[in-house]
């Protein structure tokens, strides 16, 4: 049995700068880790990947300031949160082609990133090993 037998993601998309959009129905493990690797703020800086079970985990951002991992269910999104000690401040950061300042609090790194989709992928849930908000306006400094 290969690993897409036992994965819940229907479809993974990214936005390109350079060209075309992509798209892959039924992604295997590696087509999405790839793509959220890629990640740069320069030629790609989102990844959409959706489940059987209507959710969606949105990636966006680069390795240098960090990544936006949301998960989407029934209208409502849930942010992951940045380690404790992490969370203060804002970062400029490139999403969607677009600069904005981004809280501190729910910018990750490229390691939870993928954990955190990685969890997805076999699951279609949240990674419960993480902290979550569903404010991603407040900020608490610990």
């Amino acid at each position: 049995m290969s690993i897409l037998e036992f994965s819940r993601v229907t479809e993974l998309n990214w936005d390109c700068l350079s060209g075309p959009e992509g798209h892959i129905e039924n992604p295997d493990w590696l087509k999405i880790e790839d793509r959220i690797k890629a990640l740069n703020a320069l030629e790609h800086s989102c990844v959409f990947i959706s489940a059987n079970n209507g959710t969606s985990l949105t990636i966006g951002g680069n390795p240098k300031q960090g990544f936006i991992v949301f998960f989407s269910q029934d209208d409502k999104h849930s942010y992951v949160m940045a380690p404790v000690g992490s969370r203060a401040g804002t970062q400029n950061l490139v999403i969607g082609f677009q600069p904005g300042d981004y809280l501190c609090r729910i910018l990750v790194s490229l390691a939870t990133a993928i954990q955190v989709a990685r969890t997805y992928f076999f699951k279609a849930e949240r990674d419960e090993c993480f902290e979550w908000t569903y404010d991603d306006q407040s900020i608490d400094i610990e």
